[in-house]
């Protein structure tokens, strides 16, 4: 019969103590962490068993989310279509065309030497009116359904990563956002290679993993109980095991990354837009 576990909340360690654990990444600092008792000590902190995982079902999961975050991330609002259009708006040449056609315009209109060339002389201004309406559409059209489409697939693939977790002394197949602090997570280097969020090893058969990404070291890295700290966003390419999930979501160590990433609100130029952005300057003071 499967172990229940009825740790207090008090016990747990704070959200940013794990989170230091994990950027500290010390035997020492785990060790201090758990008086002394190791990943097992941890684990029983977390009101979770190395080898029996969290009950089954979780019935603190929405306590264990307030206090330690969940493993996804905060669905990033959809840009409508006027706010495309509204930023395409903001290009030089597009202002420029603009500027260039009203101007004639009311020279046209204002100035023309006889009536033939004042009743034909909107047709040009208007044609660059048109011409600019169609760029900002076609423009603003193409962003908002690549935009969808990244969005649906990016839901697509978040069902389709799938983990393994021990709950109740049974293995269970969970989606990433299932995941929570305290989970028993079973790991390979076949079906389950990425590591989605930040771990202690609790047991590894000659485990070793890609942080290439993360740090830039190009060759693997062997994981064991001195070296036990499983990093999101890393492959485990050899070796199969067990881990204590202490970090997830914007909280592990690959999502605090890509929260910055993210964080920017203007994605940076090419060098190609900024040349011809410094181009439509140049000529638009040349006048």
């Amino acid at each position: 019969m499967a172990k229940v576990h009825a740790e207090s909340t008090t016990t747990w360690p704070t959200r940013i103590e794990l989170m230091n654990l994990m950027e500290e990444q010390t035997v020492q600092g785990l060790l201090e962490l758990t008086n002394g008792h190791g990943v097992a000590g941890l684990a029983k902190l977390l009101g979770s068993d190395p080898e029996e995982g969290l009950p089954n079902p979780v019935s603190d999961m929405g306590i264990r989310s307030e206090n330690f975050g969940e493993n996804r991330f905060e669905e990033k609002k959809l840009t409508p279509y006027w706010r495309f259009m509204w930023e395409a708006l903001h290009d030089k040449i597009l202002i420029m065309l603009l500027v260039m056609a009203t101007l004639e315009l009311i020279f046209n209109m204002a100035f023309a030497d006889n009536a033939e060339e004042r009743e034909h002389g909107w047709i040009e201004p208007v044609a660059i009116y048109l011409t600019v309406f169609l760029i900002i559409n076609v423009q603003s059209m193409l962003d908002y359904k690549r935009e969808r489409l990244f969005e649906t697939l990016s839901k697509k693939l978040a069902l389709s990563n799938v983990r393994y977790v021990i709950r109740g002394g049974k293995s269970l197949e969970v989606t990433d956002d299932e995941v929570t602090v305290g989970d028993i997570m079973q790991f390979n280097s076949h079906m389950a290679a990425t590591i989605s969020c930040d771990g202690v090893l609790i047991t590894g058969d000659s485990v070793k993993t890609d942080e290439s990404a993360l740090t830039g070291e190009p060759e693997p890295i062997k994981k064991s109980n001195k070296n036990p700290f499983m990093i999101s966003g890393t492959v485990v390419n050899a070796g199969q095991g067990t881990m204590l999930v202490v970090a997830v979501g914007e909280h592990s160590i690959s999502g605090k990354i890509k929260k910055q990433v993210y964080a920017s609100e203007q994605a940076e130029e090419s060098p190609l837009f900024k040349k011809l952005d410094h181009m439509a300057t140049v000529i638009g003071k040349g006048g």
